[in-house]
């Protein structure tokens, strides 16, 4: 197999079990091609050591040492290996689950800025995978286990972030733990392959730390890169400008503004306006030159993220209420007006000053001997605003799912009404509802791509009914699964949508 191409067709492996038929991608370590498990039937991804690199002792370790560490990682976020071997001419590969997506990197050249809520929950996904290297695995050396050892991906970058869609979005997958740090002094045999006396990663998304060669590397050193892709998903740019320079830029430039080039604050970018001051903060943390400044902990990165989706101020239509009725119209009629969704953002404070025609009502109703009069008419309107918000607010909820623009659009909701003590109790039940939901559909989809029908259909089950939104959801979600049951022909590619559910429809998007 002189060169990757060649190696097309040809089958390797004990009894020469994979055959080779794509190549997926070529790097410095070595190729990954798509490959059949002729035992089982199945496509899989094969990694191979580059060739001129398995003579060397070092690579040929290092090489090892990744197969070592991912099949340790026991996440649903971080890729599965399944085999490990060694071809004819004697070259090791490892066997690793196919997927079927795209990188994060493929989708930010397409969609080049996500919404708030794509990235916070792939930067949470991202989090859930590292927490698991971070806290410590156990290896399995010469024949048994080591102690607890504490893993650093140190390479973190949109393209070894890998987006699976399912039909609850996107399932994150960690790739490449070829450059990983072991932290741990009882493992003499890692030193060569870890040590940090020279840098290794990706200039554009390394830290301050792990560019200058520090022996202090630790998960700070990770938290860093997933602030400076958490800052490029949400602003479709770098916090140093060199993407909107559009000049070629080299690893001196990336090293240089790593170092001492403060980050241009995130809500400054074009398009970010809208972005929470609480959200800025939890990203410019993250890429502080100080590892002291950084999270502590991915735990601790998850816990702001998740504060901040509840105060943050949703770029999103949020629908805009009809004027309310001056109250000598008959009680009834307010419920059946339409409510009118309009795609601009949410409407600005009024002015200070009120319109012409209100200071002449309030006038005349003054100037009568009204004021009691005046003021009943104001809380009127105060109390039917809140009526409206609370209605589609509520609509929001139980008929599209949307808990987090009914949320928003209750903390609008007028103070001091007959409808404000609801706001509280309904936005913690809302929550409690669609979080236990969340872990059910979770736990069903990863069990649905494992093809572990009985499972899936279990969590399907745990399911609440308790809006119209859920039930659907959990209807089709049942469905499908039972579908799928061993000796029923599986849709296209296993990740597909219900073939009955309509992609279109509010009630079964992804959430």
């Amino acid at each position: 197999m002189s060169s990757p191409h060649e190696s097309i067709g040809r089958l390797i492996g004990e009894h020469q079990r994979y055959r080779l038929d794509t190549l997926l991608g070529s790097g410095g370590m070595g190729q990954v091609f798509l490959a059949k498990d002729t035992v089982l039937g199945k496509q899989v991804a094969l990694k191979l050591l580059n060739a001129k690199l398995s003579d060397h002792e070092g690579f040929r370790k290092r090489f090892e040492r990744e197969v070592s560490i991912c099949a340790a990682l026991d996440s649903h976020h971080i890729v599965r290996i399944e085999d490990y071997g060694i071809s004819e001419e004697g070259y090791p590969f490892f066997v690793m689950e196919h997927l079927t997506g795209e990188t994060l990197g493929q989708r930010l050249r397409r969609e080049q800025q996500l919404s708030v809520e794509k990235s916070v929950a792939i930067i949470t996904q991202i989090c859930a995978g590292l927490k698991i290297a971070h806290q410590g695995v156990r290896l399995w050396r010469q024949g048994q286990e080591t102690e607890p050892i504490k893993i650093i991906h140190r390479d973190l970058k949109p393209e070894n972030i890998f987006l699976v869609p399912t039909v609850l979005g996107d399932l994150v997958k960690i790739l490449d733990f070829g450059i990983a740090k072991v932290c741990a002094d009882q493992q003499p045999e890692y030193g060569s392959l870890t040590g940090t006396d020279m840098f290794i990663g990706t200039f554009d998304y390394a830290s301050p730390e792990q560019i200058s060669g520090s022996k202090q590397v630790d998960e700070r050193s990770d938290i860093y890169s997933l602030g400076m892709i958490l800052y490029q998903m949400l602003s479709g740019t770098d916090p140093f400008g060199f993407h909107q320079d559009g000049r070629r830029t080299n690893s001196m430039d990336w090293a240089l503004a790593h170092a001492v080039q403060s980050p241009v604050p995130l809500r400054s970018q074009p398009g970010c306006q809208h972005l929470s001051v609480d959200l800025e903060r939890v990203v410019m943390r993250c890429l502080a030159k100080n590892p002291q400044d950084r999270f502590a902990s991915v735990d601790e990165l998850c816990q702001a993220l998740q504060i901040d989706q509840v105060t943050q101020p949703l770029p999103i239509p949020i629908p805009r209420l009809d004027s309310p009725k001056e109250p000598e119209e008959p009680e009834g009629t307010q419920a059946q007006m339409p409510i009118l969704v309009s795609n601009s953002p949410p409407a600005q404070k009024a002015p200070s000053s009120p319109p012409v025609l209100l200071i002449g009502i309030l006038l005349a109703l003054v100037t009568a001997g009204g004021g009691y009069g005046a003021w009943q008419w104001l809380e009127a309107n105060k109390n039917s605003r809140a009526e409206k918000i609370l209605k589609t607010a509520t609509a929001l909820y139980l008929d599209c799912g949307e808990t987090e623009k009914a949320i928003a659009l209750l903390k609008t909701m007028p103070t001091g009404t007959q409808f404000s003590p609801k706001t509280l109790d309904l936005e913690q039940q809302w929550r409690a509802e669609t979080q236990q939901n969340n872990q059910s559909l979770n736990t069903a989809s990863v069990a649905l791509i494992n093809q572990e029908w009985d499972l899936a259909i279990e969590s399907a089950q745990q399911i609440a009914p308790s809006t119209p939104y859920w039930t659907k959801l959990r209807d089709e979600y049942l469905s499908w699964a039972r579908e799928q049951r061993p000796g029923v022909p599986l849709c296209p590619g296993v990740l597909c949508p219900p073939c009955n559910v309509d992609a279109s429809s509010p009630e079964s998007s992804p959430l």
